[in-house]
C-alpha cells in the first residue's frame, strides 16, 4: 500500500473532517506533542551518571539534572554522553514535529518542557537548553551554530550563563532576519528558556533571599548570587 504523509493527506482531503480525525494520521496529529514530552522526560542526565558512577545528579553539585551538571560530578565522559543524549531528544523530536506538521509549535517545546519538568523524575529536571539546541539544529542550523557561538564566547571567560542568556534573547532576532517562518516557536523557546532560570527563584524565596535579588541573578547568571565579573546584586 502506498503511504502518504499526513500533509499530503490534508491536501487530498481537505474536507473530509471526520475520514482526517479518524485516520492513522489524525492519530498523530494529536499524539506527536505527548510523544515528544515523553522524550523529553527521558533523564539520561540522571540515567547514566546513576549507571556508570553510581551519583545521582539531583542532590549533587547545582542538583540540575543536565549535561553540565553530570561533567561536574560524573566526569567528562559520561557528562558529554548524557548532554548528546538530551540534544539529540530536541533534534529527533523537532523531526518528528517537522515530518508530521502536527501541532508544530506545541510538539516542539514538549521536548523542552519534558526535560525541565520529566514526568519519570516528579518533574525535576534540567534546564533545557541542550534539547532547545537540538530543536535549534533541525529547525536551521545557522542559528545552531550562531547560538554556540554567542555561548561558547562566555565559556572563553568563564560567564557560560551570562553568555547562554544572551545568545537565548539573539536568537529570535537571527530568525526573524534569516529564517522568519520559524521566528514564533523560537520567541515561545526563549521565553521559556528563561522562566525556567527564574522558575528556581521559588527555592531561594523559602531559603531566605530576596526575591528580587535572586531573580535578577536567576535570569542572567542561572545563580542566587554572583561571584565574579562585579557581581550587582550580592548577597
Amino acid at each position: 500500500m502506498h503511504l502518504i504523509s499526513c500533509r499530503q493527506f490534508r491536501l487530498k482531503y481537505p474536507h473530509n473532517v471526520f475520514l482526517w480525525n479518524f485516520s492513522f494520521c489524525g492519530f498523530i496529529l494529536h499524539f506527536v506533542p505527548v510523544l515528544t514530552y515523553i522524550i523529553g522526560s527521558i533523564p539520561f542526565s540522571y540515567i547514566l551518571p546513576l549507571w556508570f558512577k553510581g551519583i545521582d545528579t539531583r542532590k549533587v553539585g547545582s542538583r540540575n539534572v543536565g549535561g553540565s551538571n553530570a561533567i561536574r560530578n560524573a566526569g567528562l565522559l559520561v557528562g558529554v554522553a548524557a548532554g548528546m543524549l538530551d540534544f539529540l531528544k530536541g533534534y529527533v523530536s523537532a523531526q518528528l514535529a517537522i515530518h508530521y506538521n502536527s501541532l508544530f509549535t506545541l510538539s516542539v517545546l514538549a521536548v523542552i518542557v519534558g526535560h525541565c519538568f520529566p514526568i519519570f523524575l516528579k518533574f525535576h529536571g534540567g534546564r533545557g537548553i541542550a534539547p532547545a539546541l537540538g530543536v535549534l539544529l533541525a529547525l536551521f542550523p545557522p542559528a545552531f551554530v550562531f547560538f554556540v557561538i554567542i555561548s561558547g564566547a562566555g565559556i572563553l571567560i568563564g560567564e557560560a550563563a551570562l553568555s547562554t542568556f544572551f545568545a537565548t534573547l539573539l536568537t529570535p532576532v537571527f530568525f526573524k532576519l534569516f529564517k522568519p517562518e520559524f521566528t514564533g516557536v523560537v520567541v515561545y523557546i526563549s521565553l521559556f528558556l528563561i522562566f525556567r532560570r527564574a522558575f528556581f527563584v521559588i527555592e531561594d524565596v523559602k531559603s531566605g533571599r530576596d526575591p528580587i535579588r535572586s531573580l535578577f541573578n536567576r535570569i542572567l547568571f542561572d545563580s542566587p548570587k554572583k561571584e565574579r565579573l562585579g557581581m550587582i546584586f550580592r548577597r
